[in-house]
Parts: C-alpha cells; sequence; structure tokens
C-alpha cells in the first residue's frame, strides 16, 4: 500500500518539488527562531537577573534592619533585667569567697 504512494511521490516531480520547498521553508524558519533565541534570550536573563539581584539586596537591607532591632531589644532586656544586679565578676567572687569559707 504505501509502495504505491512512494511510486506515484517518485514519479511527480510537482510532489518532490512540493516536498523540497516545504523542507526548506522549515529549515529556514526553524533556523531563524534559532537564531532569534540565540540573541534574544540572554538579554531577558539578564534581565531578570538584574531584578532579583535588587530585590535580594532589598531583602539583606530588610534583614540587617531585623537583626540590628533584634540586637536592640535584646540587649536593652537584658540591661533591664540584670538592672540593680551585681556584675558577673562580683557574682562569681561572691561564689569563690563562699566556697573557700566552707
Amino acid at each position: 500500500m504505501w509502495f504505491r504512494y512512494l511510486r506515484q511521490f517518485a514519479a511527480s516531480t510537482d510532489a518532490q518539488a512540493f516536498a523540497i520547498g516545504a523542507v526548506i521553508l522549515i529549515t529556514i524558519a526553524v533556523t531563524g527562531l534559532t537564531v532569534y533565541l540565540s540573541v534574544n534570550a540572554p538579554i531577558a536573563t539578564k534581565e531578570c537577573e538584574f531584578q532579583h539581584s535588587t530585590e535580594v539586596a532589598d531583602d539583606f537591607a530588610v534583614l540587617n534592619s531585623t537583626i540590628n532591632w533584634m540586637h536592640t531589644v535584646i540587649n536593652t532586656r537584658i540591661l533591664e533585667y540584670l538592672d540593680g544586679k551585681p556584675e558577673v565578676s562580683e557574682r562569681r567572687t561572691a561564689i569563690r569567697s563562699s566556697v573557700k569559707q566552707d
């Protein structure tokens, strides 16, 4: 069955011309698309990378301010807790002297 169509195709120069023309047009379209993508894809990639880098910089700025805020809050709470209590070195000396007395 397929051999009959193949023999008809081989005998018809119009069918051969159509097939060769279709192959050439498809090749031109694929080559043009490949060239277009190879030229424009790096540009789009660089734009996305630039947007991402600015977002990362903003995120790090927020992280830095959050860490600084937490640092001041923790230091304030520690100072409030230690307010009126002896320093660490004074407490160690008091413990050492009480151990030596026993």
